[in-house]
């Protein structure tokens, strides 16, 4: 689950300036508009893709035809690389939410920076296992948090540095999973605590030094992250590194 449109992914952010100079000067670019299609699940086409500006959607469609929002993507976000890897057709469909640019790197550039760049290399499967242990930590956020505490990890996660999340309730229901009574009675009882504020297509968080205690309280906090860093985007980062709904 992801976008913010003031900052890099960890992807791009963590990766020699040098390396990802060669890999932006390997891309080419694409722009889209709003509820233009990127990929579709099943599509064959392997390429690495990164969020130049604007906003993509991924989701996943079920056989009874139940849309499901599996992540919102932003500036610096990738998407096609465990496909790339791994060779398979893509898992997902991907849509521009906005007008949005990309830059696209094709299997055989990607794969020559593979061979050619060992920093490249170790970056991307350094990457890839913080993915892996994202993974395991959202199975246990699912089985363990109750809604109103996934909410405000969701809250924290997608925060811009002013604090707004800009999010329809509908769109963050779907990314948590749950109806949007649920998500409305959780919104309330954050909202009742003076920790957000509930805007028309938007929330802010109001109070994140106290939302980072309520959640400290409940027994979670990230290794590594201060009550002065919460709703300035830094949770993003560290949830990239150390575990996530991604």
């Amino acid at each position: 689950m992801i976008f913010h449109s003031s900052r890099e992914s960890d992807f791009l952010a963590d990766m020699d300036g040098a390396v990802r100079q060669i890999l932006v000067d390997a891309a080419s670019r694409k722009s889209l508009t709003a509820g233009q299609s990127i990929q579709r699940d099943g599509d064959a086409e392997r390429s690495l893709m990164i969020v130049q500006s604007g906003r993509v959607r991924l989701s996943k469609t079920s056989a009874e035809g139940k849309r499901t929002t599996l992540a919102h993507l932003g500036e610096g976000d990738v998407l096609g690389l465990f496909a790339l890897i791994v060779d398979r057709p893509k898992a997902y469909d991907a849509e521009a939410e906005i007008a949005t640019k990309l830059l696209l790197v094709d299997k055989a550039a990607f794969n020559r920076l593979l061979d050619r760049e060992p920093l490249f290399r170790n970056h991307v499967f350094q990457f890839l296992a913080r993915r892996l242990e994202s993974a395991f930590q959202a199975l246990s956020d699912e089985r363990s948090l109750p809604l109103v505490f996934k909410t405000a990890k969701a809250l924290l996660y997608y925060a811009d540095a002013e604090g707004w999340v800009r999010l329809t309730q509908q769109a963050l229901a779907e990314q948590l999973g749950a109806s949007r009574n649920g998500l409305g009675l959780a919104l309330k009882s954050l909202s009742e605590e003076g920790l957000i504020e509930r805007h028309y297509g938007s929330i802010r968080i109001a109070a994140p030094d106290r939302l980072n205690k309520r959640l400290s309280d409940a027994g979670w906090t990230p290794e590594g992250v201060s009550a002065d860093d919460f709703g300035k985007g830094v949770l993003r980062k560290w949830w990239s590194r150390a575990g996530s709904n991604r």
